[in-house]
């Protein structure tokens, strides 16, 4: 609500102080359309407050635009321009109420960003704002607020003191609004925000000695203060936002270099030392009794161990024919040492299905360490596959000494590639590991993968 005088007494060089203002206000709203696509490039209309920002620029750019129409309008004024400017008159009044209004809910919103705020005294202006447009409107059939004179100048009626008293009234209880909420805002957000209030405020008493019309150019300036606030808010937003992001691409990296590190040292737990130790040892002999065999042997063990380290970069199943090849070569080096008390048979019948790398490796090394490996003259070691109506089942057999299910089995150590296979099963393929063993009699790992699953 802004006093608007349209002075009755022609002033000296009058005409050149209307063009005057209209150009003034016009240079105004230019201002305002910038900060307006600035809003718009920097999308600062996202948040409810922004949105409220945005919408006060637009209600003061097409205001300080209407308000220098009346200011061209009554340059000359004659009677039949009296509808005109009764109409943008009322329009410019309506628009600045409308403005208070929205700026006392931005006010609020902004604070209500830092702390939960009641929105009592946003509500209560809105009822006041809406009670003077309705006298404007009633005192458009009457000469209360402004009439014309017969040559078309503008005149103050009765009422128009009250309205200016209102007026100034509101822009001080927004001014005591910002500093009464000043510690949850901060020195400079009260400073910037209190002068939406106070530069107008100062206008009322330029007007005086000013006649070019500073009301309207306060807010403007108020306005584009207010923009550098957001403006900061957002950068600071944004910064705080890519810092954020930065902790937790740290965070998720480190994350992943420990889960690498732990699917190393699961890996590597499956090529026991006393197996590379024994493999190299029989490769050395090999050298002596049969240089051949022995390149042989060790181009096994270097593929062996490349298929290891290989399947530490594997996140997707692998076909069971390369992890067929891995196990062969494993074996291999394994009936070096074993020999004769070694024994594999290869019952394969299905091979055309994927499954996580390294999982059926650990169940052939529990076979040949903790069964045929412990058995007084050795014994077989089995793999078979089957394709079964729903899915593909692998079995690991041995006829080695066996254990009681119901006691501990194997040591801690198995414990974890066991668990780890079974693991990796359900969480990749839906897969299940099953275990049978009888003392004396031998053991049987059976994982079944559903076909479902795997295409």
């Amino acid at each position: 609500m802004r006093k608007r005088e349209r002075r009755a007494r022609r002033m000296p060089q009058i005409d050149n102080l209307y063009l005057l203002s209209a150009a003034v206000e016009l240079f105004a709203a230019s201002i305002m359309a910038i900060l307006l696509l600035g809003c718009w490039e920097e999308r600062q209309y996202r948040t409810k407050t922004n949105r409220l920002f945005v919408a006060i620029l637009s209600i003061q750019t097409l205001l300080l635009i209407g308000d220098s129409a009346i200011w061209l309008l009554l340059n000359e004024p004659t009677p039949g321009k009296i509808p005109l400017v009764k109409t943008l008159t009322l329009i410019t009044d309506i628009m600045t109420v409308v403005l208070s209004v929205a700026y006392t809910y931005f006010l609020s919103n902004f604070i209500s960003q830092k702390k939960p705020i009641s929105f009592v005294f946003p509500h209560a202006v809105s009822a006041i704002c809406g009670v003077v447009i309705l006298l404007w409107i009633f005192c458009l059939f009457n000469d209360w607020y402004i009439w014309y004179d017969a040559d078309g100048n503008q005149i103050e009626g009765p009422l128009y003191k009250l309205f200016w008293l209102l007026g100034t009234l509101l822009l001080i209880f927004c001014v005591l609004f910002t500093v009464w909420h000043h510690r949850v805002l901060g020195r400079r957000d009260t400073c910037i925000l209190s002068t939406y209030g106070i530069f107008p405020l100062i206008g009322y008493l330029l007007e005086s000695y000013w006649p070019v019309t500073p009301l309207l150019l306060a807010p403007t300036l108020s306005l584009v203060l207010l923009y550098v606030i957001l403006h900061t808010q957002q950068t600071r937003s944004a910064m705080e936002q890519e810092i954020q992001l930065a902790h937790m691409e740290t965070k998720l990296a480190k994350q992943s270099a420990e889960l690498s590190d732990s699917r190393i040292n699961i890996m590597l737990s499956q090529i026991q030392p006393h197996f590379l130790f024994n493999a190299l040892i029989s490769i050395s002999v090999l050298c002596e009794k049969n240089p051949m065999k022995a390149q042989t042997a060790l181009n096994d063990f270097a593929d062996y161990l490349r298929g290891n380290l290989d399947s530490l970069r594997r996140t997707a199943p692998v076909p069971f024919s390369k992890e067929l090849k891995h196990i062969k070569i494993y074996l291999s080096l394994e009936q070096m040492r074993f020999e004769s008390e070694l024994n594999v048979v290869y019952d394969i019948e299905a091979d055309s299905f994927l499954l996580p790398a390294l999982t059926v490796q650990p169940l052939v090394e529990n076979a040949v360490k903790y069964g045929v490996g412990k058995k007084p003259g050795g014994g077989t070691v089995t793999i078979s596959t089957r394709e079964e109506a729903t899915c593909f089942s692998i079995t690991v057999a041995d006829d080695g000494v066996g254990y009681d299910p119901q006691e501990t089995q194997y040591d801690g150590r198995t414990h974890i590639g066991i668990d780890n296979v079974r693991a990796r099963l359900a969480a990749m393929v839906g897969g299940t590991l099953t275990i049978q063993s009888e003392k004396g009699r031998g053991t049987s790992a059976t994982i079944q993968l559903p076909k479902e699953k795997l295409t």
